[in-house]
């Protein structure tokens, strides 16, 4: 396999302007089923393969304490995440990373990233599991994982994207490149739920507000760019062709949640409040989890996908 592609990435600023239906119309059930300790901040939060649970990773302003909540949506109860048996220096900075598909098992990240734990859920207790450097992405079936693998040698350097089959260890590699004027760095992975298309982001230039929303399409082997201006952050598939994104402008503040069809490309915009951090859509599609003031809501997707899908007939 092993197959290379070249992007050159480029930038501007986008202004935007939206006459479009607001979120909270969208999602008449929101409710909030999350907020941070007093004094912390909400720094990572994923769901669980089944839909049912979320992982919430809240962190002191000065990082000195981490902790991790499993949130039973149920239930409306949580429980506490012990690092101490692989956090041997006791530092309390291990966060939330992924939650690994069809398991009980979480990966946690150490505040420097160069460290990994897996952590069973069942037997309260640390796995030992084969690592990927950087931000990792399992997919759905379990069959691929995907992460992030940079190059740093002067004056080239670049990222690249690693597609890597976990049976055969199989590999295929996407090149981002860069010039010696500035590195690209990526973010977000996730996949789609038919474990064909994987999304993430990519920070364009250091300073240049911009950042872009690319696919890669598997079984083509195509990597392509969704948004080619603006600030679009936070890509999570609202359905295994559609993607959710949030787009900012940095004049009057104003922010959209966008739907783009990969197939179609109809793009349909949503205005959402300006204080929302972060969005991720269950991986059933039935829920989203919104984060804003450092606090988590919960709604259906039911009207979100009719309006979607009115708008794209």
């Amino acid at each position: 396999m092993n197959k290379s592609r070249l992007v050159i990435l480029f930038g501007t600023v986008t202004v935007l302007l939206c006459s479009c239906a607001r979120f909270t119309n969208l999602a008449p059930d929101l409710e909030k089923v999350f907020e941070a300790p007093e004094g912390e901040i909400i720094t990572s939060y994923g769901w669980s393969y089944d839909s049912t649970r979320l992982a919430i990773n809240t962190l002191l302003p000065n990082g000195a304490i981490s902790t991790i909540f499993i949130l039973n949506l149920d239930t409306a109860m949580y429980e506490l995440i012990d690092t101490s048996s692989f956090d041997m220096q006791n530092t309390g900075t291990y966060q939330f990373d992924v939650w690994l598909p069809g398991s009980e098992i979480i990966a946690l990240t150490s505040a420097n990233l160069k460290n990994r734990r897996f952590f069973d859920l069942e037997s309260n207790s640390p796995v030992g599991l084969k690592d990927f450097p950087g931000q990792i992405a399992y997919s759905p079936d379990g069959q691929y994982i995907a992460f992030f693998n940079y190059f740093n040698q002067y004056p080239d350097s670049r990222l690249e994207i690693v597609i890597t089959n976990l049976q055969n260890e199989d590999s295929d590699h996407y090149i981002i490149a860069s010039t010696e004027e500035y590195s690209p760095a990526a973010s977000d992975l996730s996949w789609s739920a038919d474990s064909l298309n994987l999304v993430f982001k990519v920070d364009i230039k250091e300073g240049d507000s911009r950042t872009d929303i690319y696919i890669i399409q598997t079984e083509m082997g195509i990597m392509t760019p969704i948004t080619s201006s603006g600030y679009n952050d936070d890509p999570t598939w609202l359905s295994y062709d559609n993607i959710l994104f949030l787009r900012a402008s940095f004049i009057g503040m104003k922010q959209t949640l966008e739907s783009h069809n990969i197939y179609t490309d109809c793009q349909v915009s949503i205005s959402i409040s300006p204080d929302t951090g972060s969005i991720t859509v269950s991986p059933d599609g039935t829920q989203i989890a919104v984060l804003e003031n450092w606090s988590i809501y919960i709604s259906t997707t039911e009207k979100l996908i009719e309006y979607i899908d009115n708008k794209c007939k």
